[in-house]
C-alpha cells in the first residue's frame, strides 16, 4: 500500500481498498498495531476481514461502546469494560478541554454534570465550546 499515493487510494472503492490493506497486512514478518476508536457493529462487521489472522504477534486495538462487538471479535479477545466518569472527573475533563477561565467554573460544572458521566459527551460538548 505504500506504493500508493493519498489521491489514488481515496478513488479506490473500499471493497478494492479493503484488499490492498489485507495484501499489505499478510507479508512474510510484518507486525502492526491498528488502532481504531469507536467502532460499531456494522463497520466491524465490514472491516475485520481485512484483518488476516497470521499470529504474527500483530495486534488490533479498538474501543467500542457496544460489548457485543468487543466479545465477538476474536476468540483471542480481551474485553474491558471502563466505568463511567464521577461528575468530579468530567469536570476535570471539561476544565482541560475548555474552562481555564475561573469565572465560568460554576457554568462548567453544571455542564460537566448533564454530560452523563460519559467522557464521549464531555469531548464533543468541549470541541462546540472551545469553537465559541
Amino acid at each position: 500500500m505504500s506504493s500508493l499515493d493519498r489521491d489514488e487510494l481515496s478513488k479506490l472503492d473500499e471493497k478494492t481498498l479493503g484488499e490492498k490493506l489485507y495484501q499489505s497486512l499478510c507479508g512474510e514478518g510484518i507486525r502492526y498495531l491498528i488502532i481504531l476508536d469507536d467502532i460499531w457493529e456494522d463497520v466491524w462487521s465490514d472491516l475485520h476481514r481485512y484483518f488476516p489472522e497470521n499470529q504474527s504477534g500483530s495486534r488490533i486495538l479498538f474501543t467500542t461502546r457496544l460489548e457485543k462487538i468487543g466479545s465477538q471479535a476474536s476468540d483471542k479477545s480481551i474485553v474491558r469494560n471502563l466505568r463511567f466518569l464521577t461528575d468530579d472527573e468530567c469536570w476535570e475533563l471539561l476544565k482541560i478541554k475548555v474552562f481555564h477561565n475561573v469565572q465560568l467554573e460554576d457554568i462548567g460544572m453544571e455542564i460537566a454534570r448533564k454530560c452523563g458521566e460519559l467522557p464521549l459527551a464531555v469531548v464533543v460538548i468541549a470541541a462546540i465550546l472551545a469553537k465559541v
